[in-house]
This record gives structure tokens, C-alpha cells and sequence, in this order.
């Protein structure tokens, strides 16, 4: 192979590596523009969650901390705070009575978890996509509040089932609550059969 032929082989190479790097060049122009346009996609994702979570966050301390200020008064609030652990996000739960946080987990009479529970059971009907019927069925849910309150928790009852349009029917033995009822009955065993009589309330 004489110079002529050698030079003109390498400069085949040459055209044809520069050729390649005009590809690779492209290639990762297109990259970096797809990286910006997901980081973009990134940032305005979290960023609608932020807000999601937030009106959600709102939702359901509305709800809960009516149902516990109607029974304890204006004082009692329940709280929720969003925290991200192992790049994912988690909810924690806090009653506030008298301006301090208490965690429900290991400070709480059970009156007041009793009556969050049921505003949270609630909150989370309301929150789902696919909703059962408005109509909710509970068995003496409000057993450890105490006697007094139990007017309270028959006003909050009423709210909040006026606030979410829906229909409770419960199983009581609280005078309070049966009182303070659409309608009641009386369900009572005689001879083992199930005897069943409206209360007039």
C-alpha cells in the first residue's frame, strides 16, 4: 500500500469517527434536553402533590377536629402531618387539646380516640374515588366516652352526617343518643325470638 492509499484510508476513518461524534453529540443534546424536561416534569409533579396533600391534610382535620370540638369543645383539634420517609410519604396524627400535641398512639383517653376514629372513618369514605353507599352502620362506637358527653357526641352526629350527606344507623344502649335519633328502635329477646318496636323519640 503506497502513502495515497494509506492517507486516503485514514481519512475514511477520520469522516466516519466524526461522523460518530456529530451522532454522539446529538445523542446527548437530545439527553440533556430530556433530562431538563423530566426534572421539570419532576419539580411540577411534587409540586402538585404538595398541594394535594395539603387540601386532603385540610379535609381531614376540618372534619376530624369538628367532630372532637363539638364533644370536648373549641379546644380540642386534631392535626396531621406529612413527613417523607424512605422516599415516601407518611402521615402522622396528633390530637391538640389546650395548644399541646399529644400523640393518640400513647396519650389519649379512649372517649377522645373513640370520637377521632369515627370522624377519620369518615374522612376517608369521603376521600375514596369509589364510594360505597352513604349509608354507615357502627356498634356503640363512642362506648369510652363519658356519660356527660354524650349529648355532645349526639350534636356532632348530626353535623357531621348533615356535612357529608350521609345516613348513620347505630347500635346504642346511651339514652343520649338514642334520644336525639331520627328514629329508634328497640330490640329485645323474648322466648328467643328477636322482638323489634319503634321508640318514640
Amino acid at each position: 500500500m503506497n502513502y495515497r492509499e494509506w492517507y486516503s484510508k485514514k481519512c475514511g476513518v477520520r469522516d466516519e469517527l466524526r461522523r460518530e461524534q456529530e451522532k454522539l453529540s446529538a445523542g446527548i443534546a437530545s439527553t440533556e434536553s430530556r433530562v431538563v424536561d423530566l426534572t421539570e416534569a419532576r419539580d411540577t409533579l411534587n409540586a402538585v402533590m404538595v398541594l394535594t396533600h395539603e387540601g386532603i391534610r385540610s379535609f381531614i382535620e376540618e372534619v376530624v377536629t369538628l367532630a372532637l370540638g363539638t364533644v370536648y369543645g373549641g379546644e380540642a383539634s386534631f392535626s396531621l402531618e406529612y413527613q417523607v420517609k424512605r422516599n415516601q410519604w407518611e402521615a402522622r396524627c396528633y390530637i391538640v387539646s389546650g395548644g399541646e400535641r399529644v400523640d393518640p398512639r400513647s396519650n389519649c383517653a379512649g372517649g377522645v380516640l373513640d370520637v377521632a376514629a369515627f370522624g377519620l372513618r369518615l374522612t376517608l369514605w369521603a376521600l375514596s374515588r369509589d364510594r360505597s353507599a352513604p349509608v354507615f352502620v357502627f356498634d356503640e362506637p363512642f362506648k369510652f366516652v363519658s356519660p356527660d358527653l354524650q349529648p355532645k357526641v349526639a350534636e356532632a352526629l348530626k353535623v357531621i352526617s348533615d356535612l357529608l350527606g350521609i345516613q348513620i344507623i347505630m347500635v346504642s344502649h346511651v339514652d343520649a343518643l338514642i334520644m336525639a335519633c331520627d328514629a329508634a328502635y328497640r330490640v329485645e329477646q323474648r322466648g328467643g325470638i328477636s322482638q323489634v318496636g319503634r321508640i318514640v323519640v
